[in-house]
């Protein structure tokens, strides 16, 4: 928030907002003991929405201020277009369009890992369950390349193409 130029007052009141917090979990009306939370922000809060954007501001310089500086060093003959990232909270998606299916996963290959490259900076990391891929096209999607994710215990992991994306 000091990037941003945020007032030493307002910094100060979100420090204090994010101080000494505890939270109990209720199940089927049972509440259980109230544990002090150390890390992330609340969720019923509207400042919370404020505080994810400033959080994630940086991800999202990443492809603002030098969109396609990460794809210098790949082949890419189909003329694409910028890479872009949506963010909400904590969901994001990446596009990108060029005349090839295949020159789009490798872009976005690209972009992923520095996506995940700038979470592990943060200490966040992504939620594998939630990564989606849908290739927009005119030609039948039989065939249509899957994307390879490298892993951060050097694996790959494979994205199959979906017909729907929730």
């Amino acid at each position: 928030m000091q990037k941003h130029r945020i007032p030493l007052e307002y910094l100060k009141w979100t420090s204090s907002f994010l101080l000494e917090r505890k939270a109990a979990i209720c199940v089927d009306g049972a509440r259980g003991e109230m544990t002090k939370v150390e890390n992330g922000i609340p969720q019923d809060s509207l400042i919370s929405l404020i505080l994810a954007f400033f959080y994630s501001a940086g991800l999202l310089d990443l492809f603002e201020k030098n969109p396609n500086s990460y794809i210098q060093d790949l082949l890419l003959p189909d003329d694409p277009t910028t890479t872009t990232l949506f963010m909400y909270i904590d969901d994001g998606k990446l596009t990108v369009s060029s005349k090839s299916l295949e020159t789009n996963v490798k872009i976005l290959s690209s972009a992923y890992c520095r996506v995940n490259q700038w979470l592990q900076k943060v200490d966040l990391t992504l939620d594998k369950d939630k990564q989606e891929l849908m290739h927009y096209t005119q030609r039948c999607l039989n065939g249509s390349p899957a994307i390879c994710l490298p892993e951060e215990d050097s694996s790959i992991s494979t994205i199959p193409t979906s017909s729907t994306v929730q």
